[in-house]
């Protein structure tokens, strides 16, 4: 990453995330979890497997919406944007 409060950021935001992604799937270990740089933006990767992305996304998308809120607001402390995207792992981007 290009900029020293991105990496700061992104050194406090992926832990708690990935702790949090942790206790609603059943298998923590296949968790993966990137970041990239696009644009002004900082882009959180999410691959869980198939049997997992109900659990991460929550009903109606509320989990989901949840980790985005709470990344938006981790965001501000920094001046970072984040944008979550959760895939399938295995899955083609």
């Amino acid at each position: 990453m290009p900029h020293s409060h991105v990496e700061q950021a992104l050194a406090e935001v992926q832990p708690p995330l990935r702790r949090l992604i942790g206790m609603l799937v059943e298998h923590e270990p296949t968790i993966d979890l990137r970041a990239s740089l696009s644009d002004e933006t900082v882009m959180l990767h999410v691959r869980v497997p198939k049997t997992d992305m109900g659990r991460v996304i929550g009903s109606g998308g509320s989990y989901a919406h949840a980790m985005r809120n709470i990344l938006k607001a981790a965001g501000s402390k920094y001046r970072v944007r984040f944008a979550l995207n959760i895939e399938e792992a295995g899955a083609s981007s």
